[in-house]
């Protein structure tokens, strides 16, 4: 992340004629992207995600077995259309207890909302795509997804404030409150939770959106 970000900033420079308040506030947003990833891998690779017994599985021995996976499925409609499903999912696991898939969903988020998490999931379009693409790629249903939330910090540079002091502020911060920088959620989703979202959501909602195309394909700049 370290040779990554840099690249990424002395293309910035170069492109650029920046100030040094310009190529600090580069700086300061280089440095928050970094901190955050290596407090993200350091708190998840000594806190267990998955625990059956005594066995406990940190990052750093759990199987990923593919990430940003594209996928292309022909998916046929209740009205007989037949339309394709795309997209990549985020990462995809073999969960170490079932040995069934599981989807990673990362998200990044300021304010992090205190719902029903598994509600939300089982009805989200994103999610439940996912999980459905899963399944049409590997002939079964995965056991359900690991939704994974990294708090951006809401802490600013102070005025006339170097990079690497800001930086410094933002990985204390870090450090001494891990658990509310990175959340994770574990939610099963069932063969049944995924035909009644395709049933009440994705199929109307996707034959309504083939039939309003269409009704203006032929001239869709002039309905």
């Amino acid at each position: 992340s370290l040779k990554s970000s840099e690249k990424y900033i002395q293309s910035k420079i170069k492109k650029n004629d920046l100030s040094a308040l310009q190529i600090n506030e580069l700086e300061c947003l280089r440095g928050l992207a970094v901190v955050t990833f290596e407090e993200y891998c350091n708190y998840w690779n000594e806190t267990p995600t998955f625990i059956s017994g005594r066995k406990k599985w940190c990052d750093n021995n759990i199987v990923f077995q593919h990430v940003e996976r594209t996928f292309r499925h022909p998916f046929t409609l209740s009205n007989g259309k037949i339309i394709t499903l795309t997209g990549k999912i985020d990462g995809e696991l073999i969960d170490p207890i079932s040995k069934k898939y599981r989807i990673l969903e990362n998200k990044t988020k300021q304010r992090v909302e205190e719902v029903d998490i598994e509600t939300l999931l089982k009805n989200d379009t994103q999610t439940t795509m996912y999980l459905l693409a899963n399944k049409l790629s590997f002939n079964a249903m995965p056991d359900g997804v690991i939704y994974n939330v990294i708090r951006r910090t809401s802490m600013k540079p102070r005025k006339n404030e170097l990079a690497e002091d800001y930086v410094s502020r933002i990985g204390t911060d870090i450090r001494s409150r891990p658990d509310f920088y990175f959340m994770r959620w574990k939610v099963d989703i069932t063969e049944n939770d995924l035909n009644r979202f395709i049933d009440k959501s994705l199929d109307p909602m996707m034959c309504q959106l083939v039939e309003w195309w269409e009704s203006i394909k032929d001239n869709p700049f002039d309905p």
